[in-house]
């Protein structure tokens, strides 16, 4: 997938919370990072890099929510919230659909 802005990968990860598929979670982490660089936006500790790794570890069952990890979540949620609420052009993007029909064909192929 082709990501057109910064906003629309931070609402990618925002909507992988709910994923199930570890497969389709870990291309999507490989697209989004792969996106980000080609916006020039670096990827080190990017927020919906970190939601997306948490979703990982939650995934295989290694996920903790205390302290450190817990504190660290909160904050990439909401600084992708933030940034996918971002305005271009008088219009709000935060109401832009996102879609991957790549994931949910092999969400469908592996259920």
């Amino acid at each position: 997938m082709t990501y057109a802005s910064e906003a629309q990968i931070c609402r990618e990860a925002i909507g992988l919370q709910d994923a199930c598929n570890f497969s389709g979670v870990a291309l999507t982490l490989h697209e989004m990072a792969r996106g980000l660089r080609c916006l020039g936006v670096a990827t080190g500790r990017h927020p919906a890099l970190i939601l997306t790794i948490d979703k990982l570890r939650s995934l295989i069952y290694s996920q903790t929510f205390t302290g450190e990890d817990m504190d660290q979540y909160s904050s990439a949620l909401l600084k992708c919230r933030k940034i996918a609420e971002e305005v271009h052009d008088g219009i709000s993007s935060a109401f832009t659909p996102v879609s991957n029909a790549e994931n949910d064909k092999a969400e469908v192929m592996t259920a």
